[in-house]
């Protein structure tokens, strides 16, 4: 069974299960921040941010799935816009053609927040779920958020904190912004 690259899917996401928190009510996780620029920074609008883009790459909507939830740094580091669509394509019909396909995901308030060189970062951890033949696949990971207002929020996928690879991706990456553990297999479900 091939399964989509990870390094492709910053945003494996679909429609959270649960409801939303109520309006006004505490967030599930405290926000650590890096100055007062990360603390202008809008966790809520990070969320919905993700949320929408997951929906994007669940409808199959590739397009605007990297147009509008990749980050710019990555579509530079990773290659062409075009090879990346082509990937994404390939991959989600070669997961379909092995009987695998998304369900949904769960995801948490951004654990953390920094801001740098006129940045914003958050980190926010996901339970990405896909249907096999065997039940249910649960990857658990993380996306950082990347944001030059605050406000619009694109993604990458938390592997690329392995290596050092997200730091090359962002040299300014802050020092101070807390990411989750990285679990490298999925838990098979029933």
């Amino acid at each position: 069974m091939r399964l989509l690259p990870i390094a492709l899917l910053p945003l494996a996401l679909a429609c959270e299960k649960k409801p939303p928190p109520a309006e006004g009510s505490a967030p599930a996780a405290s926000i650590g921040s890096s100055g007062p620029r990360a603390s202008a920074a809008s966790p809520d609008k990070c969320l919905q941010s993700a949320r929408a883009c997951g929906e994007a790459l669940i409808a199959g909507e590739h397009e605007r799935f990297v147009d509008t939830c990749m980050a710019e740094e990555l579509l530079t580091a990773t290659g062409a816009r075009a090879a990346i669509l082509r990937e994404l394509v390939k991959g989600t019909a070669e997961m379909a053609k092995d009987g695998v396909t998304f369900d949904h995901a769960e995801y948490d308030p951004p654990t953390s927040m920094a801001a740098a060189g006129g940045t914003y970062f958050c980190a926010i951890p996901q339970r990405v779920f896909m249907k096999v033949p065997q039940g249910h696949l649960r990857s658990r990971g993380f996306l950082v958020g990347v944001s030059k207002d605050g406000a619009a929020w694109k993604f990458v996928d938390g592997v690329a904190s392995k290596d050092g690879k997200l730091k090359r991706v962002f040299p300014n990456l802050p020092a101070d912004l807390v990411l989750p553990p990285l679990v490298d297999e999925p838990d098979l479900l029933p």
